[in-house]
């Protein structure tokens, strides 16, 4: 590749790849590349011999090796605070560079401004604008925004955990023209915003890098916090060493959580929590809080973890019930973070916790917890257990100031949350409002307010089978009060409805399917919620016949009318069966025959339903049948029978022996079929007389017992 001493931009989506197995592959002149592959193989090499080449988003050592002459250089740029190129030799990656680099940090805001940064290549200080010799400062009667006239002055620090003993500043130490840039150590720099800082030295690409941290035994007051607030010791000054993104993660030895300082946009001026999985950029200083007194440990970076830079990811619990509480005014910012873990503890918790330290001098500081142990996360087992949190703000001047609430919807909509001011003595209920103005001066109490939470509605369904119903209970613990409504979500049908507090809980017997609950508060705040009854569906047998008497060979139609049967089997009262959904059948003998249907469902469930039948001859003991149209009368075995079903209505049925004694005389009304058992004494032929009204219906019947 030949550039001009005009700057050939090779840029796009897409790279400019080297590939090359034998001899040299060269770039000259000024070019830009948006990314840059190394892909050599076997004896071939490429090299940056004149000119400046740079790199806009990252510079890929797949295989081989780059050299950048002397009399060359490369440029890794960044253009903005979100910007940095990047160098890839890890993951797949294992291509190797020879040379320096130019490493750019592109720096924000205005003005000079305390940033906490590392060296992503080996270099000296002097390159970030230390100047002189090395010695620590020496503050005036402990005031942060004073040094004592014998104290050295300088541009770059370093900070010394275990050396205060009486005042914080006693732990930054000056840091010479002639200091290196250790890497992995972080430095407090002064830097111009609008600038662009420029490093130039060997790249950091080694497996890993470490650091030692200490942990003194202080906890030392600072005047910002007007004697109200302590700095906690063993906090140490660390950066990403790597000429990449970074993945933090957690170590043995260091809490989880740490911070990075924020010199520039909305939070600056304050530290802001460092959470595992957060990514740093390249010459990104954190502070990490070594975990117990004494002694030393080793906090590593290590090659594995290195990754592309790019927008910082905060990774909290899936199912952390998580607010996060911004504060505003007198032009700045912070914000405090407050989360319901299972798996935690109301104390401290190193993977879960983090101490809050205060912002620069002037500016508020919102916390939870009170101000002898101030937390930036604060991590609570449930709400049930902790159902109120103190929360504070040192203001830093007289003002006014706004908290804005954020992550309410991480809760369950049936939780309240209200935040109390204990000076104006009001609750404010943060699902209508989530944001609250207010006065405040600096010298007023700063644990002012309290955040209260009430439990969720605990909603629970057990399963059906079937036997019987599953069983939807709702319970409500606290003081929270609904009326509720229990709605089929099939079919609309409002299954119950009430009252729900702690005195009354909700038990609803529920076949399976999907539910709706609605539940609606005294000021019309509503939340509806679905609940999934599982298990098994019940079944109920049912069927239809076309005639429940029939005579000698007249087909029957009987018809499976179960709702959700799958399978299904006749038996129809004469070891004849059928398993079709309907059964056409004529019996061939005259009798009373009882059918059962016998159903399943898809889920197991089985029922059975059963249905009688009378079946008689054409002809009944030397007498025709009346036609079809009228009554008929027959005999079965030692029964009388009379059919209704063709002529309904109120009768008298009476049964004479044939010395004309009267043996029965009842009454009858309906449409069915009446039957009559006759005893030993009476079989033989009877006489049978049957009254509707004016007409009368008269037949000789044989009795006799089988």
């Amino acid at each position: 590749v030949g550039g001009t001493s005009a700057l050939a931009s090779i840029n796009g989506l897409g790279k400019a790849v080297l590939v090359q197995s034998g001899g040299l592959q060269t770039i000259s002149g000024r070019v830009r590349f948006e990314t840059l592959r190394v892909q050599n193989t076997l004896s071939g090499s490429s090299q940056i011999t004149t000119g400046n080449t740079q790199i806009n988003t990252v510079l890929e050592l797949g295989s081989g090796n780059l050299n950048i002459a002397n009399a060359a250089s490369l440029t890794l740029l960044s253009t903005s605070v979100t910007h940095a190129a990047n160098i890839n030799d890890f993951g797949s990656n294992d291509g190797t560079l020879t040379g320096n680099v130019v490493a750019q940090r592109y720096v924000g805001g205005s003005g000079n401004l305390q940033h906490q940064v590392g060296s992503p290549v080996s270099a000296n200080l002097n390159q970030f604008g230390s100047t002189g010799g090395t010695a620590f400062v020496v503050p005036l009667n402990c005031d942060e925004t004073q040094l004592d006239f014998s104290s050295p002055y300088g541009k770059v620090f370093e900070w010394h955990e275990n050396v205060p003993t009486s005042c914080i500043l006693e732990g930054w130490q000056v840091k010479g023209s002639a200091s290196p840039a250790d890497a992995a150590k972080g430095y407090s720099v002064y830097l111009n915003g609008g600038s662009t800082l420029n490093v130039t030295g060997a790249p950091n690409l080694a497996t890993s890098y470490s650091q030692s941290g200490t942990r003194g035994g202080y906890n030392l007051p600072t005047l910002q916090s007007s004697g109200v607030y302590t700095f906690d010791a063993g906090w140490n000054l660390f950066s990403n060493p790597f000429p990449s993104g970074y993945t933090y993660t957690a170590q043995a030895g260091y809490n989880a959580n740490g911070f990075i300082y924020v010199p520039t946009g909305p939070f600056s001026g304050s530290y802001q929590p460092l959470t595992p999985g957060m990514i740093l950029a390249p010459f990104q200083g954190i502070m990490l809080q070594k975990s117990n007194p004494g002694g030393s440990a080793n906090y590593t970076f290590s090659k594995a973890n290195r990754t592309l830079s790019g927008t910082t990811t905060f990774f909290q619990n899936s199912n952390a019930e998580t607010l996060e509480i911004e504060v505003s005014g007198n032009g700045f910012m912070d914000k405090t973070q407050l989360s319901f873990i299972s798996n935690s503890t109301d104390q401290f918790d190193t993977e879960f916790d983090l101490r809050k330290q205060r912002s620069n001098l002037g500016q508020p500081t919102i916390f939870t917890g009170d101000n002898t142990f101030p937390y930036a996360m604060n991590s609570k087992t449930g709400i049930a257990q902790t159902s109120t949190v103190d929360m504070g703000l040192i203001p830093g001047a007289n003002g006014t100031y706004t908290f804005t609430v954020n992550g309410i919807n991480s809760f369950d909509p049936t939780s309240y949350i209200y935040l109390e001011d204990k000076v104006t003595g009001t609750y404010q209920n943060l699902r209508d409002n989530n944001s609250y103005t207010f006065s405040m001066n600096n010298t007023e109490n700063v644990n002012r307010f309290v955040l209260h939470f009430t439990p969720k509605a605990e909603i629970q369904a057990a399963a059906a089978t079937c036997q019987n119903n599953g069983q939807i209970t709702i319970e409500q613990p606290g003081a929270a009060n609904w009326n509720y409504t229990i709605t089929d979500n099939a079919t609309n049908v409002t299954m119950a409805q009430g009252t729900l507090n702690s005195s009354n809980p909700v038990a609803v017997a529920a076949p399976s399917g999907v539910y709706n609950i609605t539940l609606t508060d005294n000021n019309g705040y509503q939340v509806i919620k679905n609940v999934q009854v599982n298990g098994q569906t019940p079944i109920a047998a049912t069927m239809t016949a076309n005639t429940n008497t029939a005579e000698v060979d007249e087909t029957i139609t009987l018809s499976n009318t179960t709702t959700g049967a799958t399978n299904q089997t006749w038996d129809m009262g004469n070891s004849v069966q059928f398993s079709t959904p309907m059964v056409n059948y004529s019996y061939p003998a005259e009798g009373v025959y009882t059918v059962t249907l016998s159903t399943i469902n898809a889920d197991g469930c089985a029922a059975t339903t059963t249905q009688t039948i009378t079946v008689t001859q054409k002809t009944a003991t030397s007498l025709n049948n009346l036609t079809k149209d009228k009554l008929r009368v027959w005999s079965y075995e030692n029964n009388v029978m009379v059919d209704f079903t063709k002529q309904p209505g109120d009768a008298v049925v009476i049964i004479y022996n044939l010395l004309g004694q009267e043996i029965s005389n009842e009454p009858y009304t309906g449409n069915g079929i009446y039957s009559k058992e006759l005893n030993n004494n009476e079989l033989g032929y009877i006489l049978i007389k049957v009254r509707q009204g004016d007409k009368v219906t008269t037949k000789k019947l044989f009795i006799n017992q089988m």
